[in-house]
């Protein structure tokens, strides 16, 4: 995602499901050679969840850089439970990967498991280290 041109957030959602329609062949390839019924069973969920998202901005006739579900291009707001520590991610394609400047893959680990979630959730955290408690506080595109 390119955040230096401000689209609206229906715009880009919608350029999302283009790309994944586009090149969901080559992703499902790449990166779920060996389950593409997962690869599917996402695809169906995170398009009807956009969907239903940009049809309710639709209803609503209003636009917001705040969300309550994390979608990809989306910058993550999360407080560690054990320290109350914040720290933000950025959920990006896979190619737009950058660790360092917290820009994690949708398909990454950590940014799977955020993605879709909503503002306000806890949830138990997998990482390598184990599981670590964390609260989402905030959701920006």
């Amino acid at each position: 995602m390119n955040h230096n041109i401000k689209r609206p957030i229906n715009e880009e959602l919608l350029s999302q499901l283009v790309y994944l329609d586009e090149q969901g062949q080559e992703l499902m390839e790449t990166y779920f050679a060996n389950d593409r019924i997962k690869f599917k069973e996402f695809y169906h969920l995170y398009t009807t969840e956009v969907e239903a998202y940009i049809s309710n901005l639709h209803a609503q006739k209003k636009q917001t850089n705040k969300l309550e579900k994390v979608f990809i291009g989306c910058k993550v707001i999360v407080k560690y439970e054990d320290d109350d520590e914040t720290e933000e991610y950025i959920i990006c394609f896979p190619e737009q990967s950058n660790p360092d400047e917290g820009c994690i893959s949708f398909l990454s680990p950590v940014g799977n498991q955020l993605l879709l979630r909503s503002v306000g959730e806890h949830m138990k955290l997998n990482t390598p280290g184990g599981e670590i408690g964390i609260v989402i506080t905030d959701i920006q595109f």
